[in-house]
């Protein structure tokens, strides 16, 4: 959907869309090898609860199959299997939804905040020469947190005052590190985790969108 999108916010323009493909592929896998490389993978991501403080799930699931009938292959379980299932779906959805709301929302209000209070005007007046303008779009592209279906139509008009890489450095570093992305990363990642890819993704992206500015815009 969003190659599609940028495919008709371009009209055609093949270097930004296979430019954005390639880039993102390169970040992914990139940022994917190495963290794979890291000698402890648990120290990356957010501890859950203490294991003392859980349910003893074991206990819990043999105390149930005690006082229920276990439905054989092929047969339909009873009303109150069902209706204990849909409730635990809902209860489950809930849950999560109101955890993930909690931790997105600062970010959705800093980037509402930044696209009210403040004009990209003066962002576009900074955005000069290779280096800097590949700088000031992801910046930008940070702050506005616009979604990546629709970020093609937004760089479109950046198209008469910045070079190709600037436009792809936009286009990339926008929808992996901004406002949002941040607070909904911290739902599983530790801060020096995201911090990490954050710089990862900036440096990298900074790299490959300036040797297009300079070779190939």
């Amino acid at each position: 959907v969003t190659l599609l999108v940028t495919y008709l916010a371009f009209e055609g323009n093949w270097l930004i869309i296979l430019g954005r493909a390639g880039l993102a592929l390169v970040v992914a896998l990139s940022i994917a090898l190495l963290l794979s490389l890291y000698p402890q993978p648990d120290e990356l991501f957010v501890s859950g609860r203490p294991a003392e403080d859980e349910p003893d799930v074991h206990h819990q699931h043999h105390n149930h199959a005690e006082n229920e009938t276990v439905s054989q292959p092929g047969e339909r379980p009873d009303r109150s299997a069902r209706v204990t299932g849909f409730n635990n779906f809902v209860t489950g959805t809930t849950g999560e939804f109101i955890e993930a709301v909690q931790i997105v929302l600062p970010g959705i209000c800093l980037a509402s905040l930044f696209q009210t209070a403040i004009s990209s005007r003066i962002f576009l007046d900074l955005a000069q020469g290779p280096l800097l303008s590949a700088l000031v779009f992801m910046l930008l592209a940070g702050l506005m947190s616009i979604c990546s279906s629709a970020d093609a139509f937004v760089a479109l008009s950046f198209t008469s005052v910045s070079p190709t890489g600037s436009i792809l450095a936009f286009l990339v570093f926008g929808p992996l590190v901004n406002l949002k992305t941040i607070f909904l990363y911290r739902l599983l990642l530790r801060w020096r985790t995201i911090a990490f890819i954050a710089v990862f993704c900036f440096s990298l992206i900074l790299v490959l969108t300036l040797f297009l500015n300079l070779w190939v815009s």
